[in-house]
């Protein structure tokens, strides 16, 4: 019978090999860091220019957002063809021309239309036509326009029939946002991440290729509903576990650096993993310490953030902090990258260091038993 960390490598070597899988993990991926420029652009011209303006402008750089992933999640399955990325950012404006007022609900159906006419590209590589009577530079032209004839009349029929399916396919991805942002289901991401890194795989990668999209999609509805003045729909966008439960990287493991710097005889391995404890890189401590195989840190591994989860959750729901709205670099120290998720909110840092207290709490009495 296959052992749990022989699935769930075969299941990670399958997310980093399938052509439509990995497309839109890069695709999404990609374009986070314009999604960051544009939330540090808001934090600051917020100050300086009236509520509708703001509103306006957010509408924009949603679409434009959407757009640049669109693009990215065409042009990976299509190899890098920019017509196929064009014509798939045009197709999403027309099927969301009445919707564009709320853009970031339309995303699930930009990203849905550019893996299907990314696919239509590339089905079309494998045809090849020639013919005795025509030239063959005639043949091959009418092969590569082939491609572009089929996303048109597809692209004109969901045009004209597809509204019925767009409503469904909007009403399933929010719902299943909605579970996503439930606690029990914070609960497994969680847990499936710290599993996955004590079998020796990349947990977050692994997870990120489900829930990054759902991820980004909270993010830009958030930034949206703060840019209109109405109550944030949702407590656990991406920057939720970057910087209130990933404190010092997966595992939450700076509470584990900082006992081992305070309350270990040899403080050798504390100052080498703080360095990059900070900056949330923890690769010392998950294959230095180590982490990985090491059953007798697998249980504060898991605990320590699932604790963090819960308080943060708790908060958050409670209106004592506001909820993550920006993408900030995930190099920051927690404290920053919490303060700019969260719009400046102060109650941010006491929360992250709150978090970093309780995950020293946790992991301490396994870290004098670990030898």
């Amino acid at each position: 019978m296959m052992k749990l960390d022989e699935r769930i490598a075969k299941l990670a070597e399958f997310a980093n090999t399938e052509k439509h899988i990995l497309s839109l993990t890069k695709g999404v991926s990609m374009v986070t860091l314009f999604w960051i420029c544009i939330c540090v652009f808001f934090m600051v011209v917020v100050h300086f220019l009236p509520a509708e303006s703001i509103a306006v402008m957010s509408q924009i750089a949603v679409i434009i957002m959407m757009a640049a992933m669109t693009y990215a999640v065409t042009t990976g399955i299509a190899a890098d063809s920019p017509v196929t990325g064009i014509l798939a950012v045009f197709f999403c404006v027309l099927f969301s021309w009445e919707r564009l007022s709320t853009p970031a609900e339309e995303m699930p159906i930009w990203l849905l239309t550019g893996i299907l006419m990314g696919s239509l590209e590339d089905l079309c590589k494998k045809v090849s036509w020639k013919n005795e009577w025509i030239p063959d530079g005639v043949t091959s032209y009418f092969v590569q326009l082939l491609p572009y004839v089929l996303m048109i009349i597809v692209g004109g029929l969901l045009f004209f029939y597809g509204n019925g399916l767009f409503d469904i396919i909007r009403t399933c991805f929010a719902f299943l946002a909605g579970m996503m942002d439930s606690f029990p289901v914070v609960c497994l991401v969680v847990a499936g991440i710290c599993i996955s890194w004590a079998s020796g795989i990349h947990g977050a990668d692994l997870i990120a290729v489900v829930a990054r999209p759902f991820w980004v999609y909270m993010s830009m509805c958030n930034f949206s509903a703060w840019a209109t003045g109405t109550a944030l729909p949702f407590v656990t966008s991406e920057s939720f576990y970057q910087w209130f439960v990933w404190i010092g990287g997966s595992g939450a493991t700076l509470g584990l650096v900082l006992d081992y710097l305070l309350f270990s005889k040899d403080k050798s391995f504390g100052k080498r993993a703080l360095k990059g404890g900070l900056f949330n890189i923890n690769e010392e401590v998950i294959f230095g310490l180590p982490i990985v195989n090491n059953k007798k840190m697998v249980v504060p591994f898991v605990g320590a953030p699932l604790v963090l989860a819960a308080i943060t959750y708790f908060a958050i729901t409670k209106s004592m902090v506001y909820a993550p709205v920006a993408m900030m670099p995930w190099v920051l120290p927690a404290p920053l990258g919490a303060l700019g998720s969260c719009f400046l909110d102060y109650r941010a840092i006491v929360l992250v260091l709150l978090n970093v207290v309780v995950s020293m709490v946790v992991y301490l009495p396994f870290m004098k038993r670990n030898k």
